[in-house]
């Protein structure tokens, strides 16, 4: 009799958050084998590459070959690498795939500590609209089976809203330091796999602060989430940190240089400016009604989502609401069974508004956004939670309302191809130089995915780019005395062909296609290559005095 109420027990504790995580994975893997193989520009620029070389110890041996985003730290792409490496395209990317399922099964946990008075079926409806509203985000299903880091580091910041969340029957007692302290670590391991995601650990510290006399903090508790999260951040990011510190004088090179001072890149703060489009107030409010038509001021890439603009609707009417009648519906009726707590309904809130308008102030990039668009449908239910009078019209309202939000989406597409034999598909022509120079040219087209393919002894070179070399510049005089101390053969590497400005930045490093030289081509899944041979032009590459 005991062992069978212990199974039931376990069966009660494990077996729901089971069956959850199975039910994700299969929709997330199901969707990376339909959609495709991986074929992203960020791809072919730097995620591959930069594991190799950290790999391989040659992250300071070559020069900028995967442009602006060369020294960005590899731990987030390492698991992506391996499975390229080592298993069948198909493979890969479906194991891939199966890993952002994790997300699914934060989100349920997330909504179910959220819900007092246990388990009812009105929450449990509640929690898989949750998950669906969040796995089908437009900028989620895009990076669903792909090598970015986004949807794996988006685990992590569920995980430090699930931390500051105590279960409904803990509620009543007073917080625990160690909650905070974990909440922290989940914070800072994100922030350090990628930096972006400081967007996220500082919006949970300004919501924590707003709300500090609602919350009972004291100076500990936050002094813990902060302790946590520095924890956290050196855990991921602290070994890559010291190895720019210790190469370039900037644990974040090339990136907010305007700070650290490195002398080997120019004094600015190499932000992404692309998307920073006006003042913050109207974009705040114009942004998620944008989304929802199809139009993306935000992404390079077209998508289509209606959930930020429903929860601009409706967070907003909802928070004066439980400023104003905090145990009313807005038409003034007593509410009946609320499913949320009020502290808590403020603690998210407040989180998603403020990382939201950091967000849109540091980057206002789609992509990094994602946590957020995962938390759209928790948006939506605890605003209607404060809205409607009783359990039944929330789940009915919010099941209503996501039906909408995912027929009405429409994925980005980062480009994708079917998966083959081979998962870039490489040809190298088998007489290519071992100590051969590779100066890599064009304007911003991503190739450093094909180094590692290349002779491990050879050296590569990026002159052009997103941060074009200059032979007045530090960087750029290694690159030149690079080319000067070389020996051996020295090569043009492209995917285009060279014009008159490819030339031209040749001949400022002394360098020049050699006349009457025949140019080799070879090809990959995604890219033709040219290479030809480059002589030195001894009365070129001078450095101005």
């Amino acid at each position: 009799m005991v062992h069978t109420s212990r199974i039931n027990a376990l069966r009660t504790r494990y077996g729901e958050p089971f069956f959850i995580l199975c039910v994700c994975v299969v929709f997330t893997t199901a969707y990376a084998l339909w959609v495709g193989q991986d074929a992203s520009w960020d791809q072919k620029n730097y995620y591959f590459y930069s594991v190799y070389a950290w790999l391989r110890g040659r992250t300071f041996r070559d020069v900028a070959p995967g442009q602006i985003t060369t020294w960005l730290n590899p731990l987030p792409y390492l698991l992506q690498y391996l499975l390229i490496q080592s298993a069948p395209p198909v493979v890969a990317g479906l194991l891939m795939g199966a890993l952002a399922g994790l997300n699914g099964l934060m989100l349920w946990l997330l909504a179910r500590r959220l819900q007092r008075g246990g388990p009812t079926w009105q929450g449990r409806v509640c929690a898989y609209v949750i998950i669906l509203v969040g796995l089908t985000g437009s900028i989620f299903l895009s990076e669903v089976g792909t090598t970015f880091a986004d949807y794996l580091s988006s685990v992590l910041v569920l995980g430090g809203l699930i931390s500051i969340t105590p279960p409904p029957s803990e509620m009543a007692g007073k917080p625990n330091a160690r909650d905070f302290l974990l909440a922290g670590l989940w914070m800072g391991t994100a922030c350090g796999l990628k930096l972006t995601n400081f967007t996220y650990a500082i919006g949970l510290g300004v919501s924590l602060l707003a709300l500090w006399p609602v919350l009972l903090l004291r100076g500990r508790m936050f002094l813990s989430y902060t302790i946590g999260a520095v924890c956290g951040f050196l855990v991921t990011g602290g070994y890559w940190a010291v190895h720019l510190w210790l190469a370039f004088g900037n644990p974040m090179a090339p990136y907010f240089n305007d700070v650290f001072a490195s002398p080997m890149f120019v004094l600015d703060s190499y932000a992404d400016r692309r998307f920073m489009q006006g003042p913050l107030f109207p974009a705040a409010i114009t942004y998620p009604f944008r989304w929802l038509l199809g139009m993306h001021p935000t992404s390079e890439v077209p998508f289509r989502d209606a959930r930020f603009a429903l929860v601009a609707v409706f967070l907003p009417v909802a928070l004066v609401v439980s400023v104003l009648r905090p145990g009313r519906g807005p038409s003034g009726a007593a509410k009946t069974g609320s499913i949320v707590e009020l502290r808590q309904f403020w603690l998210h809130g407040l989180f998603f508004i403020a990382s939201y308008a950091i967000w849109l102030k540091q980057f206002g990039y789609q992509r990094y956004a994602l946590p957020l668009e995962l938390l759209t449908g928790l948006m939506l239910f605890l605003s209607l939670d404060r809205l409607l009078r009783n359990r039944k019209e929330v789940t009915c309202v919010f099941s209503v309302l996501a039906v909408f939000i995912v027929t009405w989406t429409r994925p980005a597409n980062w480009g994708r191809i079917p998966y083959g034999n081979d998962w870039f598909g490489i040809e190298i022509p088998r007489d290519q130089e071992p100590q051969a120079l590779y100066v890599m040219m064009g304007h911003d087209e991503p190739f450093a995915y094909v180094i590692p393919f290349m002779p491990d002894t050879s050296q590569f070179i990026r002159l052009t780019g997103n941060m074009p070399l200059d032979p007045n510049m530090p960087l750029g005089r290694k690159a030149l005395s690079m080319i000067r101390a070389h020996t051996g053969t020295i090569r043009s590497l492209a995917v285009v062909e060279l014009d008159e400005e490819n030339r031209a930045r040749l001949a400022r490093f002394g360098l020049a296609l050699t006349p009457g030289s025949q140019c080799e081509r070879f090809r990959s899944r995604l890219d033709t290559f040219t290479t030809c041979i480059l002589t030195k032009n001894h009365q070129e590459g001078h450095l101005e005095r």
